[in-house]
């Protein structure tokens, strides 16, 4: 790096580049040990096969209590029925693609989510994992839907009109639905403020579309979302200047599970000018890692995001055709209205935290 290079990543507030790949001579600050101790716990998290799969009985049953208050035992079994498949595309595209710490698990009143671990996902990978939730969902549910309008059966056609159209929801652009996040991923994800922006505008939306619908668990999401766009800002200015200023060095290998320690310290120390809250090395680890993480995200190319684009914006025609023609074929068979299943169902869509890169991926429906 020339003089006039290293002036200009020091005015943008990136370390010279040499001091990615050079430990520092001093011993570490006892606040600094504690930080890196407690990243290093977050990195060496790993449950075991019995563990996940007690987390999922678990959490499956606090779901069902939760709500059993509001649908009866059929329209609750359809919707763990249409949660578990949804939730297995994401969870067989993580385990597909390499992700690590992969497990499935619901959220009493919001619905269901996958999480796993990786680095340095590719961009292509990691809209796949998101689209492998909703795209299933309406491809059962338009199966479904043949069958129900050959048979004339009209409790397969409610159930048709409940995977189309809970999967469909999902595909809103919206965050943090897989639309939203897919969205994220192949156009506002290249830009840090476009990010925040979209965060906080469809967060925006989602608050008032929660709250003039009678959805107040919409209604929270949407607010955590505009609340926390100018956290996202920062966390992604953060991670533009460490890669930067780490070069190389700042993209971990696929299959890379720790942060380099002289780009953990990189990172922690613009974490403290950042953050100056973050008065715990605790909290502190969790935005190293934040950085990090978002530091290792990959936009696909150009090929691969026309065709992700592609796959989504089939993916919301066809489910728009579907649900047209199940509702009108219910109407065609004497219901004005649509069945007590789809009524009951579909006023309280629930909620989508996928995210295809590190952290979790997830539908609450």
């Amino acid at each position: 790096m020339s003089s006039s290079d290293s002036r200009e990543a020091d005015d943008a507030g990136a370390f010279p580049a040499d001091d990615a790949v050079v430990e520092p001579d001093a011993p570490d600050d006892p606040w600094t040990q504690e930080v890196l101790i407690h990243l290093d716990k977050l990195q060496s998290k790993q449950r075991s096969p019995l563990q996940s799969v007690l987390m999922l009985v678990v959490t499956l049953v606090l779901f069902g209590a939760a709500q059993v208050v509001q649908q009866n035992a059929e329209n609750l079994a359809w919707l763990v029925a249409v949660l578990l498949i949804h939730e297995s595309g994401h969870f067989a595209g993580m385990k597909l693609f390499g992700y690590r710490d992969v497990r499935m698990f619901f959220l009493p009143f919001f619905g269901a989510a996958v999480s796993g671990r990786s680095s340095n996902v590719p961009g292509w990978q990691a809209g796949v994992v998101i689209l492998l939730g909703p795209v299933p969902g309406i491809a059962v549910g338009a199966a479904l839907g043949v069958v129900s309008l050959a048979l004339g059966n009209e409790s397969l056609r409610s159930t048709a009109l409940l995977f189309a159209c809970l999967n469909g929801f999902n595909l809103l652009p919206l965050m943090p639905l897989d639309g939203g996040r897919l969205l994220e991923l192949t156009v506002f994800g290249r830009q840090r403020h476009l990010e925040a922006l979209f965060q906080g505008t469809t967060g925006l939306l989602l608050a008032l579309l929660g709250f003039a619908g009678g959805g107040w668990i919409l209604g929270v999401a949407g607010l955590l979302m505009l609340i926390g766009s100018g956290h996202v800002l920062r966390i992604s200015t953060l991670a533009r200047q460490t890669l930067a200023a780490a070069g190389d060095g700042g993209q971990a290998a696929h299959d890379c599970e720790r942060i380099p320690q002289a780009v953990a310290r990189q990172i922690l120390e613009r974490v403290r000018d950042k953050f100056p809250q973050a008065k715990s090395a605790k909290a502190a680890a969790v935005l190293v890692r934040q950085v990090w993480d978002r530091m290792q995200v990959n936009p696909p190319g150009v090929a691969a995001t026309l065709a992700l684009l592609a796959v989504y914006s089939l993916s919301l025609v066809g489910m728009l055709v579907i649900g047209v023609a199940l509702v009108i074929a219910g109407i065609g068979h004497g219901r004005v209205a649509p069945p007590s299943r789809d009524k009951q169902l579909l006023a309280q869509p629930q909620l989508d935290f996928a995210d295809g890169h590190n952290t979790q991926q997830g539908t609450a429906f």
